[in-house]
């Protein structure tokens, strides 16, 4: 029996997402955890022994490494999915570059002066309250979705902010089918 104002949702099969667009990505951690992590003194000095991963860095940018252990322990700051076109110019810009698929290609930085990504999120642009999860303006969804925010983000009362300014894009553009 339907009660006024409902619609019957039929039931989907579920979709385990483990890869994306066919594949899967991989990453491994290293070093220390983040919140460890020797940054800079009040002054924006590295403590001693150690230096920092971008010396030309704003000082809440940087990390800094142990000089015994070489700036191979500095963490990735920037990683974005180009089209492979636009590889080339990243390249030049001390990237490393990885192939994703026939016209995309995955390129990182250790240089930029940014704070190492520490989750990685597949939305348009994340909302401030880590309870919610954006979409991408005029999307259509399913009618029963809990997450759903049809106007975007809401607004956190404290900070008057509805998206997290720390996250930046990736460039990647997809959608839920690839996926």
């Amino acid at each position: 029996m339907e009660r006024k104002g409902c619609v019957q949702v039929d039931a989907h099969t579920a979709v385990r997402q483990g890869q994306f667009e066919g594949k899967r990505i991989c990453g491994t951690r290293g070093g220390v955890p983040f919140v460890n992590v020797t940054r800079v003194d009040k002054d924006g000095y590295c403590p001693k022994n150690t230096a920092p991963c971008v010396p030309d860095a704003d000082p809440e940018n940087i990390v800094c490494y142990d000089i015994k252990a070489g700036k191979k322990n500095c963490p990735i700051t920037d990683l974005k999915f180009v089209k492979n076109s636009e590889v080339d110019a990243y390249i030049a810009n001390n990237y490393n570059s990885y192939e994703f698929n026939s016209t995309t290609s995955i390129v990182t930085s250790r240089l930029t002066n940014s704070l190492p990504p520490t989750s990685i999120q597949l939305e348009h642009a994340p909302c401030i309250d880590g309870q919610t999860q954006s979409a991408i303006p005029k999307t259509s969804f399913f009618p029963a979705e809990i997450m759903r925010m049809e106007n975007g983000c809401p607004m956190e009362t404290n900070s008057k902010l509805s998206t997290d300014p720390r996250f930046t894009s990736s460039s990647f553009v997809t959608n839920e089918y690839d996926v």
